[in-house]
């Protein structure tokens, strides 16, 4: 019993400290520099792939006549945070299997942004802009949350 109640400890302690430099509070966020270039280079890979012409300077991707900016919030940073949470806090999640279980979240949920962002690149320069506009929002503010718990309940 002793033994549960100390591993708490350090899943409690070690989700505070995690939430702090993964929030941004303290002016830094690791999930942001972790994923921020991998998310924006594989971004403009893709739309290579599918539109050809694409250039990337700094985290701005033109494409097509548009501009496109990668602002943190394109990075979903808050969904990787939020898995690691998730799987931290889980009972009975050994920290090997915790691991496992982040990395493999982490490719699932990068996987899904990817899928987004060349779905709204798509919409935007094929100007339908109403459709960017709309998607963009349900994607923010429905779907994002919804797929990381479904990634960590799968």
């Amino acid at each position: 019993m002793m033994r549960y109640f100390s591993q708490l400890g350090v899943r409690l302690v070690l989700a505070v400290v995690l939430a702090v430099v993964g929030s941004g509070v303290i002016g830094f966020n690791v999930f942001y520099a972790v994923f921020s270039w991998i998310t924006i280079h594989y971004s403009w890979f893709l739309a290579l792939m599918f539109h050809g012409g694409a250039v990337l300077e700094g985290n701005m991707l033109l494409v097509g006549g548009e501009t496109i900016e990668f602002i943190p919030a394109c990075i979903a940073a808050s969904a990787y945070l939020l898995l690691a949470l998730l799987i931290l806090l889980t009972k009975g999640i050994s920290w090997k299997k915790g691991i496992v279980l982040f990395v493999i979240g982490s490719v699932l949920i990068l996987i899904g942004n990817l899928v987004r962002i060349e779905i709204l690149i798509a919409l935007l320069i094929g100007k339908h802009v109403n459709y960017f506009q709309s998607l963009h929002l349900v994607f923010w503010k429905l779907l994002s949350s919804g797929y990381v718990a479904a990634v960590w309940i799968a």
